[in-house]
């Protein structure tokens, strides 16, 4: 390892051991005025304590539960409120993660059963100056699928020493048939 390797990699272990979030953490601040002057303890001040909690953006989901709570809890675009406190948000960032939420939301409804989710996405001004921008998610998920028929099958051993007559195999595929939770009727989940 040349010196300057080994300096460099003393220096970023160094960095992350002193709690620092590392090297691009100077360069994440260089273009939202990093230039301030240092404080009394020598620290260079990146916002003020108002700024630090406030998110970058505000998302309101409107949609049923337990929709709702699942949306809240993985939709990227509702992740970034609560990741982004005090950070910048470019718009273009923001304008990709609204462009791409209607995809994502038809993809998490459908893992609740709701294959066909209307999903209207709108950019609202802050309410007041200084405060984040708003976006009101409205998710109509429409009528959940439902299982219609339900066939299972077995090949196999077991299924040829079913078919023979041996007691312990019908057992087993009945008690298969008995645990299995995807009924007729029920909700199409994943």
């Amino acid at each position: 390892m040349t010196r300057w390797a080994g300096a460099a990699w003393l220096l970023g272990g160094a960095l992350l051991l002193g709690g620092c979030a590392g090297p691009g953490a100077w360069l994440q601040g260089a273009g939202r005025g990093a230039t301030q002057a240092a404080d009394a303890t020598g620290r260079t001040p990146t916002a003020t304590p108002a700024a630090s909690t406030a998110p970058a953006v505000v998302v309101e989901v409107q949609a049923p539960e337990p929709l709702k709570a699942l949306l809240e809890r993985y939709l990227d675009l509702v992740r970034l409120s609560q990741l982004s406190r005090g950070e910048v948000v470019g718009d273009s960032e923001l304008t990709r993660l609204v462009q791409a939420a209607p995809a994502q939301v038809r993809d998490l409804a459908r893992t609740e059963g709701f294959f066909e989710a209307e999903v209207v996405i709108e950019r609202l001004p802050p309410a007041a100056p200084g405060q984040p921008e708003r976006l009101a998610l409205r998710v109509e998920p429409g009528a959940p699928t439902r299982v219609g028929r339900l066939t299972l099958e077995v090949e196999g051993p077991l299924a040829r020493a079913a078919e023979a007559g041996d007691a312990v195999a019908r057992q087993t595929m009945q008690a298969w048939q008995a645990a299995w939770r995807l009924r007729q009727g029920s909700v199409l989940r994943n």
